[in-house]
């Protein structure tokens, strides 16, 4: 099984007329939570969606190369992530063709939330 967000597609939600609401956490472990699923994002995965929830609207290509500064294929790395994010939940988590955005349907969650949500 691959780690946390780089994520298993055994996790897979299926695809519904209407996308899924996406909670997602980056206080503490950063994760994302999907009805009863609850998967932990890890290294890059992690570091795509808080630039996307904390810096909407950042370029594609200063992403990639954030995320992959000695790659020779940065951008096709972040596509391939972004696919991964798709696969797995069942719709997307970051959007944007030239700039990055969480998706809609993406809520952020604040620490007191989760602690709500998680039985805390």
């Amino acid at each position: 099984m691959r780690a946390a967000l780089s994520l298993s597609h055994d996790a897979a939600v299926t695809s519904a007329p209407h996308p899924p609401i996406l909670l997602l956490s980056l206080h503490g472990p950063a994760q994302v939570q999907c009805g009863s699923l609850t998967m932990p994002l890890r290294g890059r995965a992690a570091a795509l969606v808080a630039l996307a929830a904390l810096e909407p609207g950042i370029s594609r290509e200063r992403t990639a190369a954030w995320l992959w500064p000695d790659a020779p294929n940065a951008r096709q790395n972040l596509r391939q992530q972004l696919l991964r994010f798709r696969q797995t939940l069942g719709t997307a988590l970051v959007t944007g063709d030239d700039r990055l955005q969480l998706a809609p349907g993406v809520q952020l969650v604040s620490p007191r939330r989760r602690r709500r949500t998680s039985g805390r």
